[in-house]
């Protein structure tokens, strides 16, 4: 279900984009495969790998999803299981980066007509 739930998002980002509306996908999106997709489809695709330690993501984790997977209640959680981007158009760090703001802001006017 979630490679369905990834492809709709994917299919629904792709067709505003080309109607000219510049959309934000704040998604994990897991797996190489899922973002490759996304890429195939939009026009304009910008990649960010917000490159956060796992630590500071338990941390932050108020639904408490983190320990029910170490306790084997969840399987292939997201964060547990995030395969790293290669090669993504920006890296941010721990979500709080303004420089990578400034530069999505620079890498979005340069790739929208």
């Amino acid at each position: 279900s979630r490679a369905a739930f990834y492809e709709t998002l994917s299919r629904l980002a792709a067709m505003l984009c080309n109607q000219g509306m510049i959309v934000l996908v704040p998604a994990t999106a897991h797996r190489a495969a899922y973002r490759a997709a996304a890429r195939d489809q939009a026009s304009a695709f910008v990649e960010v790998f917000v490159d956060t330690p796992r630590e500071e993501c338990e941390k932050r984790d108020d639904k408490g999803l983190y320990a029910r997977a170490h306790a084997g209640e969840i399987h292939e959680l997201p964060g547990e299981s995030f395969e790293i981007p290669v090669s993504p158009d920006l890296v941010a760090h721990g979500g709080h980066d303004q420089a990578a703001v400034a530069q999505l802001l620079d890498l979005v006017s340069r790739r929208v007509p």
